[in-house]
């Protein structure tokens, strides 16, 4: 089986086999909690889930993003919270401060799709 790269921040933060993952050294150096490390640990379930044929394929950095954002930051726990500071959320959910930034977008996003007129499934 071929590995998965897995990039964060414009690095190569681990190669994924399937079940085994090998971080790279400037992520395998940090605690268990830091925010870098559990992106990328979140990061490398997505590439198991699409090796394993959970998710469709083939693994791409953006969709792992999105879905790591997405498990760390649950929409049900990050909206009431989103008049926060960047910081404030990064240090509550423990995530790398910029992925904070494309949380907002993209339930922005989610909100301006549901609040879009003619948007939802009476309009099809």
């Amino acid at each position: 089986m071929q590995p998965i790269e897995i990039t964060y921040a414009g690095r190569r933060a681990a190669l994924s086999f399937g079940e085994e993952i090998l971080l790279a050294p400037h992520i395998a150096v940090l605690e268990q909690g830091h925010p870098d490390r559990v992106f990328v640990a979140l990061l490398c379930v997505w590439a198991r889930e699409v090796v394993e044929g959970g998710t469709p394929g083939p693994y791409r950095d953006d969709t792992a993003h999105v879905y790591a954002r997405s498990f760390a930051m649950p929409t049900g726990e990050f909206w009431p919270r989103r008049r926060w500071a960047d910081h404030q959320l990064a240090e509550y959910f423990c995530v790398p401060l910029p992925q904070v930034e494309q949380r907002r977008v993209e339930l922005e996003r989610e909100t301006d799709v549901q609040l879009a007129p003619g948007a939802g499934p009476g309009a099809l």
